[in-house]
């Protein structure tokens, strides 16, 4: 069985979320992918599968409401849970810096 697990996403992962963007026809720049782990470096999230980089997550937290955003996976690896990882993970996360209300932010 496969094994998903999360990291805190870097600037390396850049390529990651740009080329996720291009898989599932949207537009989101190079600018969209920096701003996350800028504003939330705890909070922006790559999943990985085995070791390959699978999808990512973010969160913006506004006072006391968050926002779960940018949640996508990557075509060849998906029907896998990675999708479910990626929001679980996040909510954990939020739960533990006590934020009340969470949002998810969907194209």
């Amino acid at each position: 069985m496969k094994t998903v697990q999360s990291r805190t996403m870097t600037n390396d992962d850049l390529a990651l979320g740009l080329r996720l963007s291009r898989q599932a026809g949207l537009n989101q720049t190079e600018a969209n992918w920096l701003r996350p782990p800028y504003f939330e470096p705890g909070g922006c999230f790559a999943a990985e599968l085995d070791g390959s980089a699978a999808g990512t997550t973010t969160t913006c937290v506004l006072g006391p409401v968050a926002w779960t955003a940018m949640v996508s996976v990557d075509e060849n690896h998906r029907r896998r849970g990675i999708g479910t990882h990626l929001l679980r993970h996040p909510l954990g996360h939020l739960d533990s810096r006590r934020v009340p209300t969470i949002r998810l932010d969907v194209t």
